[in-house]
């Protein structure tokens, strides 16, 4: 979603994705992303290689915290790289940690006399490695200060941002139809909403609702513009995030907001949603998380493509997401998928 709508930047202008291409987002979006996951994959491989995480292991197991130190690595973005290692059937997990695979022991231990890691070029991987060793992203060349991975920096980015929110809403809006009963609501807030995609279909869909639309100042006149000739406009309002409370609504929606945020953000942002909702009401927290187990590949190769382009970024798993939303005050929670989201249904009595 929108990143970050607590911090304040030079408000700018652009020109907003036109309805037709709102009309047709979402379809064959899957293909997309799985295709933009396995550039990552190239990375974490490449990465992987340059550092010789192969060779640390080929010999024994060794825990999280032992591979940090012997290879000078940062404790944040390590756990999602090795899980992710260990996904692509190169690392093997047990109760002693880590140790590579028969395969990549042979071919890919730097001192392996079947070593075929000259043919993988650490190319496409120093933001990576960079990241692995420092736990920071790294300042690109023409960034301007505190720029990087702010999706508004420019109009053309901004344009491609909200196209791309748009795509993600409506791969997710008929499923969130179905999460809750949402005739017994007559209120939501989306968090971080964009322009609006998703709060206009659930305008439509559910005459009843009124909503309000928190993002950026800089996304208003995109909101203006994608409700200007929108039946539902009188029930729909747009509120520039200020870090301040959010609007009063029975429902609150954060999607896809906690990702881009540090673990206090988090906390805050969530404490402001408990405040928000009215009592009966409820928060749907959903995103893409990585699954309890820590297996499934694509998602912490999403995290740590978080960490290579938002300062705070990273994903997490539905474990943590629960706890934070409990710590904010929130009761009975129930977790459930929602196409390739995880959703987080928290109830404020």
């Amino acid at each position: 979603m929108a990143k970050p709508t607590q911090t304040t930047r030079t408000t700018r202008t652009f020109s907003p994705p036109s309805d037709r291409l709102a009309d047709n987002v979402g379809a064959g979006l899957v293909p997309v992303l799985d295709a933009v996951a396995a550039g990552t994959a190239v990375q974490v491989f490449a990465a992987a290689v340059e550092l010789d995480v192969f060779g640390a292991l080929a010999e024994a197991p060794a825990t999280t915290e032992e591979i940090q130190r012997r290879l000078g690595l940062h404790p944040r973005p390590l756990p999602d790289f090795l899980d992710a290692l260990t996904a692509m059937g190169l690392l093997v997990r047990g109760p002693d940690g880590y140790r590579a695979t028969a395969a990549a022991r042979l071919h890919l231990s730097a001192t392996a006399p079947e070593f075929i890691g000259a043919f993988v070029t650490a190319g496409p991987a120093p933001e990576l490695v960079g990241l692995l060793r420092t736990g920071h992203l790294a300042e690109r060349p023409g960034e301007e200060d505190g720029a990087g991975g702010d999706p508004y920096a420019d109009p053309g980015a901004a344009h491609a941002f909200i196209a791309f929110m748009d795509s993600m809403n409506a791969m997710i809006s008929d499923e969130l139809d179905e999460a809750i009963d949402w005739k017994s609501y007559s209120s939501f807030v989306d968090v971080d909403g964009s322009r609006g995609e998703l709060a206009r279909h659930l305008l439509a869909t559910f005459p009843q609702l009124t909503g309000t639309v928190v993002d950026r100042p800089e996304v208003a006149a995109a909101f203006e513009e994608h409700f200007a000739n929108d039946p539902a406009r009188s029930r729909v309002a747009f509120h520039g995030a200020d870090g301040g409370p959010l609007p009063r609504a029975d429902v609150v929606l954060l999607g896809g907001v906690l990702h881009d945020i540090s673990m206090k953000e988090r906390e805050d942002l969530l404490r402001r949603a408990y405040e928000a909702v009215a009592p009966g009401g409820l928060a749907l927290v959903y995103d893409v998380m990585i699954d309890d187990d820590r297996t499934t590949l694509n998602p912490l190769l999403g995290s740590l493509q978080m960490m290579m382009t938002v300062p705070e970024g990273g994903k997490y798993t539905p474990s943590q997401c629960r706890e934070w939303v409990a710590a904010a005050g929130f009761t009975d929670l129930a977790t459930q998928p929602m196409g390739v989201d995880t959703l987080i249904i928290g109830h404020k009595n």
